[in-house]
């Protein structure tokens, strides 16, 4: 299976880990940011919802930035 995300230039080596939620307002967005924050070189993240909302769930963002992550934007 193939995805494509847009005409961003990738290394043709890199991997693309995809976390989905129902709304992408809170669970997927953190995951993304850890994932973020921790992965090794070569790997891309993308977070996605099945019924996307329009902004994140403050309450994510704010644990968020307790463990200095910004998932704000």
């Amino acid at each position: 299976m193939k995805f494509s995300f847009g005409k961003r230039e990738r290394d043709k080596d890199a991997k693309t880990i995809l976390f989905v939620c129902v709304q992408n307002a809170g669970r997927s967005q953190m995951a993304e940011g850890f994932f973020r924050k921790y992965a090794p070189k070569g790997y891309e993240v993308i977070s996605a919802g099945t019924v996307p909302t329009s902004q994140i769930n403050p309450i994510a963002a704010e644990v968020m930035k307790e463990v200095e992550i910004d998932i704000s934007k």
